[in-house]
């Protein structure tokens, strides 16, 4: 059944994120995670440089400082609007990728300075990755975990892709065009990203950074979406969606309960030109928050796709059940503080029980755009 379309998902996430950065951040003290927005870094240009090169540099940098001032002002904002509804928070500026080129799933009351105290170890990691990939992934996700005393990183792999049928909202041929090159685009990323991975295993061994055997997927993800394979999933209109399992994501799944939370922690890092990745997503954070292991931050950019690995078959899990509860309760506290205002917007998603919730939270996220957008969209309507 159709509950969702563009303007309603932008709605639920919207309520959903404003649930969750209240109870999260607005309620804790500590908060248990930081809202970030990152900026992008100035190219360095020299005098040795030909004055075309420079000249290139100059635009570039321009246009940088452009982008960087705008999203200080939608953050100054969307800050605004979110006090408007009882969430007081101060979005700061995420640390420099030298200081905390990593995201941790933080537990035990551990600090962003503690983090930033291995910052050395990934930076290594990260620059032998992005050797062997040349030129920058997009959106490259890749999840482990750290063991803090022997200093070691266990790959788990980047983003893992499932296609599925669309439940909850309906595809025109142009949105199904869109979701085909978005997922094709994302097959992409995830096999560079594995094959890097690969590549450079033997190197990590000397630099004690290694992927113990049987943590790492070997399997590649098919990157044409055939008739064949819709149909031996049981897809036969040709009409699909696709979820993203970030590596904090399976990392955390893999890992969360049987490590030693004293002495091992579950990291994200990104092989990436499209973020410098020292933040969550929403949905990630709302997950990590759930399993007991904020993120160190969380930024309002996208979390499109999002999902838990093979989530139908791990209905049971015990993250999982806390994962639905959770969002319930982000749900629950979002529609509480923007009722009094956005009545009107709220009833734009009808009846949606607790028990399909989680699910049609995870095909508005197919409904691709930055989590700040959907927020925009949906706090300026007064």
């Amino acid at each position: 059944m159709a509950i969702l379309n563009s303007n309603n998902a932008d709605v639920l996430c919207t309520t959903i994120a404003v649930g969750f950065i209240h109870q999260s951040i607005v309620k804790r003290n500590p908060q248990r995670t930081q809202l970030i927005y990152e900026q992008k870094t100035l190219a360095q240009e020299s005098e040795e440089m030909p004055m075309s090169e420079r000249q290139r540099i100059t635009k570039e940098n321009a246009q940088i400082s452009c982008k960087n001032a705008k999203t200080v002002q939608e953050h100054k904002e969307i800050q605004t609007l979110l006090a408007k509804v009882g969430c007081h928070v101060d979005i700061k500026e995420a640390l420099p990728q030298s200081q905390l080129p990593f995201i941790g799933a933080k537990h035990g009351g551990m600090t962003i300075d503690e983090f930033s105290q291995w910052a050395k170890d990934f930076k290594v990691v990260v620059d032998q990755l992005q050797k062997v990939a040349g030129t920058p992934l997009r959106g490259a996700y890749i999840g482990g975990l750290y063991k803090i005393v022997e200093k070691t990183i266990s790959f788990i792999g980047a983003s893992k892709l499932e296609i599925y049928p669309p439940h909850y909202r309906e595809i025109d041929t142009y949105e199904q065009e869109k979701i085909s090159t978005a997922y094709k685009d994302a097959a992409k990323t995830t096999n560079q990203s594995l094959e890097c991975i690969r590549k450079v295993g033997e190197q990590f061994k000397s630099l004690r950074h290694y992927i113990p055997a049987g943590y790492l997927s070997g399997e590649k993800t098919p990157d044409t979406v055939t008739k064949e394979l819709l149909e031996s999933l049981g897809i036969l209109d040709g009409k699909f969606l696709f979820k993203s399992n970030h590596g904090m994501t399976q990392a955390i799944m893999q890992f969360g309960n049987t490590m030693n939370k004293g002495q091992e922690m579950c990291v994200e890092f990104a092989l990436s030109s499209g973020t410098s990745k020292i933040g969550s997503c929403i949905p990630c954070s709302i997950f990590m928050e759930a399993s007991g292991m904020p993120a160190t931050a969380t930024h309002l950019g996208c979390g499109d796709n999002w999902s838990i690995p093979n989530l139908e078959r791990q209905q049971g899990h015990i993250l999982v059940r806390r994962w639905q509860e959770y969002v319930n309760s982000c749900y629950n506290k979002g529609c509480e503080l923007l009722r009094p205002k956005y009545s009107t917007l709220l009833a734009t998603l009808g009846t949606i029980n607790s028990g399909i919730l989680p699910d049609v939270f995870l095909e508005a996220l197919t409904y691709e755009k930055p989590f700040i957008e959907r927020m925009m969209n949906t706090l300026k309507q007064v």
